[in-house]
């Protein structure tokens, strides 16, 4: 029982301080991620050029400012 109580009690004070984490949307094209992410409505880009491998590329959103950013490519 007491064992129980401890298992208890520990697990909500891990669970108390945890932080939300960071959310990473690797499923981008280049042209999403300007269009979407740097310039928003209103600003059409063209001639996108991305050197690189598909696999590099994604965005993401932080669920609080542990980085000192909201969000970012």
């Amino acid at each position: 029982m007491k064992r129980d109580l401890t298992l208890i009690a520990g697990v909500l004070l891990i669970a108390s301080s945890m932080h939300s984490q960071m959310m990473v949307d690797a499923d981008i094209t280049p042209e999403e991620a300007v269009q979407e992410v740097l310039l928003g409505d209103g600003v059409t880009p063209f001639n996108v050029i991305f050197i690189g491998g598909t696999e590099q590329m994604g965005t993401f959103t932080a669920g609080n400012e542990a980085i000192d950013m909201f969000s970012g490519i």
